[in-house]
């Protein structure tokens, strides 16, 4: 799995820009990852737009603590996060970088390196979150 590194310290602090209001998609690993740390699905998932997503209280990540900008799960991040601000558009299958993050520039240097590869695994990850809305789905539709 490629895995983005982006250096999100500013000012001696995380930024934790994309932890807010996220809408990251889930997929099978991410699920079976996060279960296994002990988490119930309906904790920390919603179904909404299609795909599983991971759910937001209080205007961020369930697994953002906001008094230490950082992810409680971080070791086990969910796959979008990894790859994050790398982004993927199923409808002209292309990679995409989200101008969103303040460091959003760094994720230049994974494209050029990665190229192919990268749209590759992006296109795994795209899929495995379809497999996880035809699995979950229905267990978190109200």
């Amino acid at each position: 799995m490629i895995e983005i590194k982006i250096n999100c310290l500013s000012n001696k602090a995380f930024c934790g820009k994309c932890c807010i209001n996220t809408e990251m998609i889930l997929t099978v690993e991410d699920i079976l990852t996060i279960t296994s740390l002990g988490f119930e699905l309906n904790y920390f998932a919603i179904f909404n737009n299609g795909f599983l997503r991971l759910k937001n209280i209080d205007g961020h990540c369930v697994f953002f603590d906001k008094k230490l900008g950082k992810c409680n799960i971080y070791e086990n991040r969910p796959w979008g996060c990894r790859l994050y601000p790398i982004t993927y558009d199923p409808v002209n299958d292309e990679v995409l970088i989200d101008d969103y993050c303040p460091r959003s520039y760094e994720a230049v240097s994974y494209l050029k390196k990665y190229g192919v590869a990268l749209l590759d695994e992006l296109r795994r990850f795209y899929l495995s979150a379809l497999k996880a809305k035809e699995i979950y789905g229905c267990r978190l539709m109200k």
